[in-house]
C-alpha cells in the first residue's frame, strides 16, 4: 500500500513468523522448549543419586529441586537447592547451585560466603576472593568477616587479619570472637601487651572461655612469669570452649531431614532438658524411617534415661530386629527388662552381651543383680567377682560382692570389698554400713 509507514524490523519478523507458521508441528515444540531453557535462564537443576537416601531426604531434594524448574531466574530457589544438597552432603552439585544463585542475586552475601567456605576445603587461598565478596555484602551481619579475618590468620597474612579485626572491633566493640582473633594476631605479630589487654577483654565478656586463658597462659609464659602462667593452667579444667554462633551456616542445618538430623535434634533438646520433645521428635525419626536402626535405638535409650523401662522395649526390639547381634542395643534391652522386674528374660540378654564382650564390667553387674532376684546368690557373687576383674576400680560391684558375702557370713571374705568399696566412693552410704556390720561380726 502506498504511503504505508513500516516500524523497522516488521518486514523481517514477518518472514520469521511465516517460516516458523510452515514448519513442521515437532520441530516447533522442540524450538520452543529451547526457547524456554533460553529465557528461562538456560539451566536445569543438577541430578543426584539418591537411591540408598532415606524417603525424606529424597523427597526434600526433589522439592528443592522441582522449585527452580518453577522458578529458574529465582536466585533464593537456586541458592535453596545448594542449601538443601549441601544438608545432605551432595556438595558438588551444591557448588553448581550456589554458583548460580550468585549470578542471579549478586547482592547477596550469602551465596559467595557458603561457596567459599566450599571452596576453602580444598584451597583456602583459592576462597578468598569470595570470602572477601560475601564479607563486604553482609552489611548487617559479621560472621562473614570474622570467618574471612580468621582465614586470613590462618594462613599467616597477619596484617591482613588484624585490619579486618580491628574493622570488627570497631564496629562491635564487645564482640568476643573478634577480639580473641585480635588478641591472637597481635600476639603472633609480637606485641605483648596489646596481645594480653585484649585477651582480658575477651575474658571480661566470656570468663570461662578457655581458649583465652590458654593464650594468656602462653602470654605469661613468653614473658617468663610462670606463677601467673601456672595461675591460668590451674583454671582449664573447668573451662570450656564456645561455639560461635553463624547464620549461614546453620541455614544449612535447618535444611536437614531424615532420622539422624532427628537424632541431633532430639540430643540438642536432652541438653536444654527438654524431654518431652526430644521424644516426640525420636518418634517422628522411626516414623519417617523405620528402617533406621540408629533412631529406634536412640528412642529405647532416651526411653531408659527417662525412667520409663516399659516404653522403652519395643523400640529396642525393634532396633533388634534390624540388627539382632548390635550391642548396644542389646545393652539397653536388658536395661529395660531388668526394670520392669523381667529378670529371666534380662539374664538371657545379659548372657548374650557377654558373649559379644565377655569383660563388659557393667553387663556383669546388672546380671549379678537379676540373678540376686531369681535366688541365685552363687551365680550372682560369680557375675560380680568377674565384674572386678575387667573393673577392679567398681565401686558398686565391690559393695555388692561385699554385702553377699557378708549374708552368706563370710565376713572375712566381705572386709576387703567393704573397705575398697568406701575408699573407692567414700561418700557411699551403704558401703559405710556395711564395714562397719562386717567389722562388728569380725
Amino acid at each position: 500500500m502506498s504511503g504505508a509507514t513500516t516500524m523497522p524490523g516488521a518486514t523481517r519478523w514477518s518472514r520469521r513468523r511465516l517460516l516458523l507458521v510452515s514448519l513442521p508441528p515437532c520441530l516447533l515444540v522442540l524450538l520452543a522448549a529451547g526457547a524456554y531453557w533460553w529465557f528461562a535462564g538456560g539451566m536445569q537443576p543438577p541430578e543426584v543419586d539418591t537411591s540408598g537416601r532415606e524417603r525424606e531426604i529424597a523427597e526434600a531434594i526433589e522439592a528443592a529441586r522441582a522449585e527452580v524448574r518453577k522458578q529458574p531466574s529465582s536466585g533464593a530457589a537456586w541458592g535453596r537447592l545448594g542449601l538443601v544438597l549441601l544438608a545432605h552432603d551432595y556438595e558438588a552439585a551444591a557448588r553448581i547451585c550456589l554458583a548460580r544463585a550468585e549470578e542471579l542475586d549478586p547482592k547477596e552475601p550469602r551465596w559467595p560466603y557458603l561457596n567459599g567456605r566450599l571452596v576453602q576445603q580444598r584451597d583456602p587461598e583459592a576462597a578468598l576472593p569470595s570470602l572477601r565478596r560475601a564479607a563486604d555484602l553482609a552489611v548487617n551481619n559479621s560472621a562473614p568477616r570474622l570467618h574471612l579475618a580468621e582465614t586470613l590468620a590462618g594462613l599467616g597474612r597477619l596484617d591482613e587479619a588484624e585490619s579486618e579485626f580491628r574493622a570488627l572491633v570497631e564496629w562491635q566493640p564487645r564482640n568476643p570472637r573478634a577480639l580473641l582473633g585480635l588478641a591472637r594476631v597481635t600476639y603472633q605479630q609480637g606485641n605483648l601487651d596489646a596481645a594480653s589487654s585484649t585477651a582480658r577483654r575477651v575474658v571480661e565478656r566470656v570468663p570461662k572461655l578457655r581458649s583465652a586463658h590458654v593464650l594468656l597462659a602462653e602470654i605469661h609464659r613468653r614473658r617468663g612469669d610462670s606463677a601467673a602462667e601456672q595461675s591460668e593452667l590451674d583454671l582449664l579444667p573447668g573451662l570450656a570452649e564456645m561455639e560461635w554462633s553463624d547464620p549461614f551456616m546453620m541455614e544449612i542445618d535447618e535444611q536437614r531431614v531424615g532420622s539422624q538430623a532427628r537424632i541431633e535434634r532430639a540430643e540438642a533438646m536432652l541438653r536444654r532438658g527438654q524431654k518431652g520433645e526430644a521424644v516426640a521428635e525420636l518418634q517422628a525419626a522411626v516414623h519417617a524411617a523405620p528402617e533406621s536402626f540408629q533412631a529406634w535405638l536412640r528412642l529405647g535409650r532416651l526411653f531408659n534415661e527417662v525412667g520409663d523401662r516399659a516404653a522403652a522395649e519395643p523400640p529396642l526390639r525393634k532396633a533388634l530386629g534390624l540388627r539382632p547381634e548390635a550391642f548396644d542395643a542389646l545393652g539397653e534391652l536388658g536395661v529395660s527388662l531388668q526394670g520392669q522386674k523381667k529378670y529371666t528374660d534380662a539374664v538371657d540378654v545379659y548372657h548374650k552381651v557377654l558373649k559379644v564382650n565377655p569383660r563388659h564390667a557393667l553387663a556383669h553387674f546388672n546380671l549379678a543383680h537379676c540373678q540376686e532376684k531369681l535366688g541365685d546368690s552363687a551365680a550372682a557373687a560369680e557375675s560380680l567377682k568377674a565384674a572386678l576383674e575387667s573393673k577392679p576400680e567398681f565401686a558398686r560391684a565391690h559393695r555388692e560382692l561385699g554385702r553377699l558375702l557378708a549374708d552368706a557370713g563370710d565376713s572375712a571374705a566381705a572386709l576387703p570389698h567393704a573397705e575398697a568399696a568406701l575408699r573407692l566412693d567414700p561418700q557411699d552410704a551403704a558401703a559405710k554400713e556395711l564395714l562397719e556390720r562386717v567389722q562388728k561380726k569380725r
